[in-house]
């Protein structure tokens, strides 16, 4: 009897302890001071006023970062009243290791004057430098967001989702099924001109955002082409300079298998990172016919493309934001930018492209219209 007590005291013990244990792991609730002792900054970018009876930190330089100290955040809840200015963008970084590796969201103050403007908030991660926004159009929405006027925002993040409110706390202004960087915890920051006040970090309380990652409803399409190998080595194109089949690899060329993330694409940019010295990649695929015929391939490309078929080029372009060889929608990758016709000969058929970088993300995504005739290695 004096066992089995014994035995029971220590089972309750122990379920006690991973009790305590989890709620541990969640981590007290930080109320941030908005004063210097709190923050990593340079003197003279900002400053710390009593705003309307807030304690804010008020930012001087659109292009300066405020790093929270003492903070690595994971998992949990972000909160904070924001006042934006007139007109430019305001961030929030999170899971932040430098300036290399991170996630943030932000805001487009004077882009949402339209309310069904598309891209007054969105979601981008940073992969080995690189902020790849153009990359995920699809993670951007609309807000309705007031210059001068106080704003409350709320993220929860969890895993590999993550839900943003403003203000309306019962409905996001944008749910991301999929965090897309490389890293799981790090460093908080802001940036941007605007005032930030009454921010509340809350780790391990993700509220009902899961985890795991939302489904990706474009697995269930057989028509993307998915496996493809690339050329190891970076090479970079003269400006004044063309491309043609001449400047192809050849048989020194090393290659390493690549294959397409969500949505099918082929994301670059985790792989080779990027810069602004019109960077080039090869990247090859096959694809079987059993006669010869003509076939629509639908391209999202970021930034320069490149198609060769066989050794003969069938397409070029140029993808790049902010020129008048933008592609819809608005410079970002997608299935919008590109139809193209690929003619393939019966049997085994490669398809080569070049695809250059300078300006932020690159990558492509590749779908047939019809997989009729035809089959992928």
């Amino acid at each position: 009897m004096k066992t089995r007590l014994i035995f029971s005291a220590c089972i309750v013990l122990c379920l006690f302890a991973n009790i305590h244990s989890g709620l541990a792991q969640k981590g007290k609730d930080i109320h941030v001071k908005m004063e210097p002792g709190s923050w990593e900054f340079e003197t003279g970018k900002v400053s710390f006023e009593d705003v309307g009876g807030r304690q804010a930190i008020v930012f001087k330089d659109r292009n300066h970062k405020a790093i929270l100290k003492d903070v690595d955040f994971s998992d949990g809840t972000i909160e904070f009243d924001l006042q934006p200015a007139e007109m430019g963008f305001t961030s929030i970084y999170f899971r932040r290791q430098g300036d290399a590796e991170g996630e943030h969201f932000y805001f487009r103050t004077g882009y949402n004057r339209n309310k069904d403007s598309e891209d007054a908030i969105q979601y981008a991660p940073f992969m080995k430098g690189v902020n790849l926004w153009d990359m995920f159009p699809e993670y951007q929405s609309n807000v309705s967001l007031e210059a001068n006027t106080w704003h409350h925002v709320k993220a929860i993040i969890h895993g590999k989702q993550m839900k943003i409110y403003v203000d309306d706390l019962q409905h996001p202004v944008l749910v991301v099924p999929h965090i897309e960087g490389n890293v799981t915890h790090g460093a908080i920051s802001i940036e941007g001109l605007a005032k930030f006040a009454n921010m509340h970090i809350k780790p391990g309380n993700t509220e009902d955002v899961p985890a795991q990652p939302g489904f990706d409803i474009t697995d269930n399409d057989p028509r993307y082409l998915r496996r493809w190998e690339a050329s190891r080595q970076v090479r970079y194109l003269d400006p004044k300079i063309g491309m043609d089949y001449n400047t192809a690899p050849d048989s020194t060329t090393q290659w390493i298998p690549m294959q397409t993330e969500r949505k099918g694409m082929l994301n670059l940019s985790r792989e080779f990172g990027g810069d602004n010295k019109r960077s080039i990649i090869w990247i090859r695929t096959q694809v079987n016919a059993d006669k010869d015929i003509e076939k629509t391939l639908r391209l999202g490309f970021s930034d320069e493309v490149w198609v060769f078929v066989n050794k003969q080029l069938v397409y070029l372009d140029k993808n790049l934001y902010g020129r008048p060889m933008m592609k819809a929608p608005s410079g970002r990758i997608s299935l919008e930018n590109a139809s193209i016709q690929i003619p393939l000969k019966e049997g085994k058929n490669e398809i080569l492209m070049a695809v250059e970088n300078d300006f932020y993300g690159w990558g492509i995504i590749a779908r047939f219209d019809s997989n009729e005739n035809i089959w992928m290695e």
